[in-house]
């Protein structure tokens, strides 16, 4: 008994010590162009990808909640960065 319950400690903390939190960062501005064909905003330099590009306007003030896998440095890679959220408002 008193193994199991070693094991499932050891195990538990194998697992809690791979887990990573992807850094997450708000990026909002104005859209300064929309790529329909890759369902993409460009915002304030950034690449914000979205379900449906046609539903969005350049000009158009938007705050989007985009996720790195670089949780331990700042980089930003478009290639591998997650959109999580976007919400069009005003500034």
């Amino acid at each position: 008994m008193k193994a199991a319950w070693l094991v499932s400690l050891i195990l538990l903390g194998v697992l809690a010590a791979g887990c990573h939190h992807p850094h997450r960062f708000e990026v909002e501005g104005r859209i300064d162009s929309v790529d329909a064909d890759r369902n993409m905003l460009h915002v304030s330099g950034f690449e914000v990808k979205v379900k449906n590009a046609e539903e969005y306007r350049a000009g158009e003030y938007v705050k989007a909640v985009l996720e790195s896998p670089y949780a331990d440095k700042d980089v930003y890679d478009p290639a591998r960065t997650k959109t999580v959220s976007v919400e069009k408002g005003a500034p």
